[in-house]
């Protein structure tokens, strides 16, 4: 509790978590949105008349919306992650000064704070952005096998079912 500098680096990278939050909400809402409207407007129009080329090109439209929601996902888990790991390299490098010289890490902004936090964005921030990519598309694949294994237990395709339960 002596280093308050630690709390300002955390409070400061949820309040930029919350702001991206609010955006990525905002942009994928009007992305679905655009989509279902524009959905609702080719339906009522002329149509495709149910001919076979309609399937197909509903069949793309939904891979295109899956692969557009993966890319939002994954946009939305990488840069929460990387937030979280600038605060998780920023804390190892003041536990790690507060080991070796206790005195630079005492008090709030010490030096000890200021250069870790430096270090996690110039120097280190690389590999956290690489870390945090590889675990947000990890965790997208995963969020996105989990809502398939869902919408096959919904239509009871015992087929699917137990394909997804061997991918989990």
């Amino acid at each position: 509790a002596e280093n308050w500098g630690m709390y300002i680096i955390s409070i400061f990278t949820m309040l930029v978590s919350f702001v991206w939050f609010v955006f990525w909400f905002y942009t994928a809402n009007g992305v679905f949105f655009h989509d279902m409207a524009a959905d609702a407007s080719s339906s009522q129009g002329e149509g495709h008349g149910g001919s076979k080329n309609s399937d197909n090109y509903d069949d793309a439209e939904q891979g295109m919306q899956w692969g557009l929601f993966f890319l939002l996902l994954v946009s939305l888990y990488w840069t929460s992650t990387v937030l979280l790991n600038v605060v998780r390299v920023t804390t190892a490098g003041v536990v790690g000064t507060w080991c070796f010289v206790p005195e630079e890490a005492g008090g709030c902004c010490s030096s000890a704070v200021v250069s870790s936090f430096f270090r996690s964005i110039t120097y280190s921030f690389g590999s956290i952005c690489f870390g945090s990519l590889l675990e947000a598309v990890i965790t997208a694949l995963r969020v996105l096998a989990e809502n398939a294994k869902n919408r096959a237990r919904q239509d009871d395709d015992e087929c699917a079912s137990i394909l997804y339960c061997v991918l989990e």
